[in-house]
């Protein structure tokens, strides 16, 4: 788990407004991308600059595009839930690299790059309402640190990968994300509501 690199007001000489694609800008995406189990990048009507120039200067500031789940750092008091996650496969903006905005924590594999369906999985567990009330319970402020998700249990890779898988048909079917908390209670043999 790492936090998104770039730091707007130090990188406002590599940030650039024009949505127009070409070799030295890639995408710049900001917490307001990341939704419940979707990325929304570029969004219309948005006054900041979705777009980072990719030169030798600002190379320390972005990340090869792999598959990641984002998660916002911040959310506001009144949110259904504090974490808010989604996956972005690794071709999924077509360009090989990208920027992460500081407000964004991001999860990467560590010794082999992740695959979408333990992504999504990933994702599917950050948003439910198991994790979001473990979450309250234990960290009583509207912030997630990379630090404070690198110490959230979870269960083995093999239920996550059939959480992924699960979530990704329902996508596939054309169904909403509704059931999430139904279908990880199932998988991993939880109570359906939580008191």
């Amino acid at each position: 788990v790492s936090t998104g690199p770039v730091v707007p007001f130090r990188a406002t000489q590599f940030l650039v407004q024009t949505a127009t694609r070409d070799a030295n800008k890639v995408p710049l995406l900001w917490m307001h991308h990341v939704r419940p189990m979707q990325v929304e990048w570029p969004r219309t009507g948005w006054n900041k600059p979705q777009w980072i120039s990719s030169t030798l200067g600002s190379e320390k500031l972005l990340v090869k595009s792999e598959t990641y789940v984002l998660i916002r750092r911040f959310s506001a008091k009144e949110e259904k839930r504090r974490i808010v996650a989604a996956p972005l496969g690794q071709s999924s903006l077509g360009t090989d690299m990208l920027g992460l905005e500081n407000h964004l924590n991001y999860i990467r594999g560590e010794f082999r790059p992740l695959d979408m369906e333990l992504a999504t999985g990933l994702a599917a567990l950050l948003n439910s309402s198991f994790l979001d009330r473990y979450f309250r319970l234990s960290n009583g402020n509207t912030q997630v640190s990379a630090t404070e998700l690198r110490v959230i249990p979870l269960p083995d890779e093999r239920s996550i990968r059939e959480i992924g898988g699960e979530v990704q048909d329902l996508f596939v079917s054309g169904k909403d994300i509704s059931q999430l908390d139904v279908l990880i209670a199932r998988i991993l043999s939880l109570p359906r509501t939580i008191g």
